[in-house]
């Protein structure tokens, strides 16, 4: 939706042509539909920037009103325009004569075959969109009733009274049992690894906003204190106050930028020292009718080893009398159930799969560049996945990758780093449409030493500590981008134009003179429209006022040094 914007308000003659899988607009908010779907982020700190929503209903919204949002920007922005619904992409192939991206395609609804053509491919499925299935034995012959997947919800089976097999120990299944166990006959818990349970993200605004005791509302499992909805005054405020709601948002992306500021990320810092000690504290104080639950959730390893999972309400669901927790993978199913690592046969009406994606890099549909190079069967790069500033891949000309290796995950403000990694592709096709450029591709030299910078940053942080991470291939940290989301921003603000390979138009390699062409006429659409001609000379207030000396804060270079 984001590039959509781009594209009306600064891309004219840009023809933008959008294939989605699913029947509506969404992505993730979409395809999750599970009880207890939310986004674990305060909501009004999950927004684009130029779409702001005033109607958030709740601190943190539910899956439903995150789905709602999505269509408020789709309308805003005209994605739908745009858009071709139900569609899968087959393959991609790039034509180096023609200098095209091949597309091939199929209808969902129909079975229907065709093939489109690009100048740019841009790859937006997302890193987290194929569902993934645990590695079960007969999995097919349960018979016991049905068998769920997280983000393929069934939302017409009845789960009320049922013995239910909940499969998986991550953000899914924390949100889903504190979901279903009030209404659930019994729930086995399939736990494989240990997992921090954190307060929710930007509890320090939650408290100010809503006038709540910071202290008593931390951690919390009153929903009304967790997660306190709007009120209708607060709302009309946001409607009719653009510089109030601003505020608001700002406050929100403002804590959540702040932990990674203060080095929360930082193995051994005095932050992560501290939350953890607060997080230990706390788990163990709620831990007070099964504290032999205790080794699952106080890891030895810091927290953000994994991805850091909020669960309002979990940790007193888990210790609930219809929940039993079941250590150890699930091994086979039966016809009536399932046997775990420790052999033991449990039967159930219900198995619900909450085990996450395929967090491969390898594209979900069949990638061919220069030479017959792909990144589905590439063996170094399913091995090591590589990219240059997330987007760039070698040997795939005229192709960026919104979630490519390097991924901005767990770094701040999600949706702000997205919005300025396409604005970072933006201007790639910008440049090749201006400056008449037929292909552009990055140097593996780039791509290497891109990698070799991550690789000596991420060793510093709590994300290479032993743990079990969907981020992490191979033991190395492969969906992390090595900083801040503000670092980000900054680091995608010029690109590097050098680091690439481009190659020039055909015909403009025999008319010199055509390399300019976008100088046009000599003339400025502001000359042309006479207007005011010396709009470049700025308002001085201290005419007499020396240049800054070199290291004040307005002329130092923004990034510290990694170094330090």
């Amino acid at each position: 939706m984001h590039l959509t914007a781009l594209v009306k308000e600064f891309g004219p003659g840009i023809e933008l042509q959008i294939y989605e899988r699913n029947k509506g607009i969404g992505g993730t908010w979409h395809n999750n539909t599970y009880p207890g779907v939310a986004c674990d982020v305060p909501s009004h700190g999950y927004s684009l920037s130029w779409a702001p929503w005033p109607d958030w209903p709740q601190f943190q919204a539910p899956g439903a009103a995150t789905l709602k949002y999505c269509e408020f920007v789709a309308e805003k922005c005209g994605v739908r325009d745009v858009t071709r619904f139900q569609t899968n992409i087959d393959t991609v192939t790039w034509d180096k004569d023609l200098a095209l991206w091949k597309v091939s395609c199929t209808d969902v609804a129909t079975g229907e075959k065709f093939t489109d053509e690009a100048n740019v491919f841009v790859n937006a499925s997302g890193l987290l969109s194929q569902p993934k299935f645990p590695d079960v034995a007969d999995l097919d012959k349960f018979e016991g009733g049905e068998v769920l997947h997280s983000a393929l919800w069934k939302p017409e089976v009845d789960l009320s009274g049922k013995r239910i097999a909940l499969v998986g120990a991550g953000s899914s299944s924390i949100q889903i049992l504190s979901a279903i166990q009030k209404q659930a006959g019994h729930i086995d818990q399939y736990i494989r690894s240990s997992t921090w349970i954190t307060p929710v993200f930007g509890s320090t605004g939650r408290a100010e906003f809503f006038n709540l005791d910071p202290e008593d509302t931390l951690d919390t499992d009153d929903p009304e204190k967790a997660n306190p909805k709007y009120t209708k005054e607060q709302i009309k405020i946001f409607q009719t106050d653009p510089v109030a709601l601003n505020d608001h948002r700002k406050s929100q992306a403002s804590e959540v930028n702040g932990l990674f500021a203060s080095d929360i990320t930082i193995t051994g810092s005095p932050m992560q020292i501290a939350f953890k000690a607060l997080v230990e504290k706390l788990t163990r104080d709620k831990l007070t009718r099964k504290p032999e639950l205790a080794d699952l959730f106080v890891p030895t390893w810091p927290i953000g080893c994994r991805r850091a999972t909020p669960g309002v309400g979990y940790l007193s669901a888990v210790q609930a009398d219809n929940v039993e927790v079941v250590r150890g993978s699930v091994v086979r199913a039966t016809k009536k159930g399932l046997i775990a690592s420790d052999g033991k046969e449990r039967e159930y009406d219900v198995v619900i799969l909450a085990t996450g994606f395929n967090t491969t890099f390898a594209p979900s549909f069949k990638v061919t560049g220069l030479d017959g190079w792909s990144p589905n069967t590439n063996e170094e790069y399913l091995k090591e996945p590589s990219s240059y500033m997330i987007v760039s891949t070698q040997n795939l000309p005229n192709y960026f990758t919104v979630h490519g290796p390097l991924v901005m995950s767990f770094n701040g403000d999600f949706l702000a780093g997205q919005e300025r990694t396409m604005n970072y592709i933006f201007k790639f096709i910008l440049k090749m449409q201006l400056e008449r450029y037929k292909s552009v591709v990055v140097k593996q030299e780039a791509v290497d030493s891109m990698m070799a910078y991550a690789d000596a940053y991420l060793p510093r942080t709590v994300h290479t500590e032993s743990c079990n991470a969907w981020y992490k291939n191979d033991g190395k940290v492969r969906a992390i981008w090595p900083g801040s989301v503000i670092h980000l921003m900054h680091a995608m603000e010029h690109p590097r134009w050098e680091e690439f390979d481009w190659e020039r138009l055909d015909e403009d390699k025999k008319n010199p003179a055509a390399r300019y062409a976008y100088f046009g006429a000599g003339r400025t659409y502001e000359e042309l429209e006479g207007v005011q001609l010396a709009q470049y000379l700025p308002v001085v207030k201290d005419p007499y006022a020396k240049v800054p000396a070199f290291g004040t804060p307005t002329a130092r270079l923004h990034f510290e040094s990694w170094e330090k």
